[in-house]
C-alpha cells in the first residue's frame, strides 16, 4: 500500500507531500496528531472561538499549493499559476474527482 499525504501540523514534525512514505509503524502516530488537531479545531468552534477556523483556512490555502509542482509537471497548471489559488483548487478537484490523474511525479 502506497499513502500520499500533506501534513504541516505544529504536533507533527515533518512536512509529507506526495510520494513520501509513511511507515505502517508510524501511520498511527500521524493518524493521532490529526485526530487531535481536528478535536481541538470542533472544541474551539463549539466555544465560538472563529480564530482556529481562520488558520485552518491559511494552513489548507498552503496544503492546496503543494499540488503546483504536480499540477505543473502534468501540464494542469502554467508556471505563473503556482499561487493560484482559484486555479489549484480546480486542480485539487479534477483530482479528487478523477478527472485529472497525474501521469508525471513533480
Amino acid at each position: 500500500m502506497r499513502l500520499e499525504v500533506s501534513a504541516d501540523r505544529a504536533d507533527v514534525s515533518t512536512v509529507y507531500i506526495a510520494g513520501d512514505h509513511v511507515s505502517k509503524e508510524f501511520f498511527g502516530t500521524f493518524q493521532e496528531a490529526i485526530r487531535n488537531g481536528n478535536n481541538t479545531i470542533l472544541q474551539d468552534r463549539a466555544n465560538g472561538n472563529e480564530t482556529g477556523g481562520l488558520m485552518t483556512r491559511r494552513d489548507n490555502q498552503k496544503k492546496l499549493r503543494q499540488l503546483a509542482g504536480l499540477a505543473i509537471a502534468n501540464g494542469w497548471l502554467r508556471s505563473n499559476q503556482r499561487e493560484d489559488d482559484s486555479a489549484i483548487f480546480q486542480v485539487w478537484k479534477g483530482i479528487a474527482t478523477g478527472v485529472l490523474v497525474p501521469k508525471a511525479p513533480p
